[in-house]
């Protein structure tokens, strides 16, 4: 064999050799860009997922603000009780709100001011709901603790409230009117525009306008 036939056969073998080696590395490229491709599309679809779920899911109460159990209510009317018995006159609204929620913390009911006068706000509406009802009533036998829950609920009534936590405010509106507070002058350091506690017992819904308006 000559020299020009075996570099002919030389350049065909390496010729062979780069054009496999084209073809590997063209299918390793379409392996990665499957790849990617499939990953994208994955990533796509969990985040559509994702926000139809959260667009068709309304937020709950829960989402929102931790719900209240009846334990929880009963250590923060006790608390209410507690302060404004201590305390009479010499702070302000805010200072003994600071000190019952203070004092709710300790007794592991982790709510701010604002939950806990929330709350407050909407047991004393439900419990003016059940003692007026209740003073119209013509019969025991309508009486709202006579009342089924469904019965309850066609009256525009609290469903189920507890009858403990019921004894506990209405012990502390007693005690009120026996011992009526007025509260001194707010700090300067503390919102003078704050609501009284007092006006926020026998006026549930001015706190609410109030509240709305700041």
């Amino acid at each position: 064999m000559t020299k020009s036939e075996e570099l002919d056969k030389l350049f065909g073998e390496m010729g062979l050799i780069y054009f496999n080696l084209i073809n590997m590395a063209e299918v390793q490229m379409e392996v990665i860009v499957n790849k990617k491709k499939r990953r994208k599309e994955q990533r796509e679809s969990k985040n559509n997922n994702q926000l139809r779920v959260s667009s068709s899911t309304p937020r709950t109460r829960s989402q929102v603000s931790p719900e209240w159990t009846t334990k929880e209510a009963l250590i923060l009317v006790n608390e209410i009780a507690a302060v404004e018995k201590d305390c009479l006159k010499a702070l302000s609204t805010y200072q003994k709100w600071k000190i019952i929620v203070d004092n709710c913390v300790v007794l592991d009911v982790a709510r701010n001011l604002n939950q806990c006068r929330t709350k407050w706000n909407s047991l004393v509406n439900e419990y003016n709901l059940i003692k007026n009802w209740d003073k119209e009533s013509e019969s025991r036998s309508d009486f709202y603790w006579s009342l089924e829950s469904e019965r309850r609920r066609e009256f525009g009534l609290p469903e189920n409230f507890n009858d403990e936590l019921f004894r506990a405010i209405d012990d502390y509106m007693w005690c009120h009117k026996e011992h009526p507070d007025t509260d001194p002058d707010p700090d300067p350091d503390t919102d003078s525009e704050k609501p009284d506690l007092l006006h926020a017992i026998t006026n549930p819904g001015m706190l609410l306008l109030q509240f709305s308006m700041q």
